[in-house]
């Protein structure tokens, strides 16, 4: 069933929500969390992962922003998979070709 047929069906919507730093008290252990999460990544050296990004609400880590290549997704989740407090991990991290040599619409 797809979103449009839930809402009309009166089903709520289960899909996970972003969290909204408005509607979440973060607490210095979240904020710590995706702070560690963030030097594992980079870490990595990977220049592809310099454009993620991470955020821990509740036990969920959050993965955002692009990357060049699947592969690159798969690295920065790995790189996280284990972190204390973390009780899942959603990576929303968009793929994007490079373009010779740059990731597309970088300047």
């Amino acid at each position: 069933m797809d979103e449009q047929s839930s809402a009309a069906a009166g089903l709520p919507d289960r899909r996970p929500q972003p969290p909204d730093s408005s509607a979440h008290a973060h607490d210095a252990g979240g904020d710590r969390v995706a702070e560690i999460a963030q030097q594992r990544i980079q870490i990595a050296h990977h220049r592809s992962l310099k454009h993620v990004h991470c955020e821990h609400v509740d036990g969920v880590l959050w993965l955002r922003g692009e990357v060049a290549t699947f592969h690159h997704k798969q690295v920065a989740q790995e790189c996280v998979r284990d972190l204390p407090g973390v009780t899942r991990i959603l990576n929303l991290l968009n793929v994007v070709p490079r373009e010779n040599g740059r990731q597309r619409g970088a300047g």
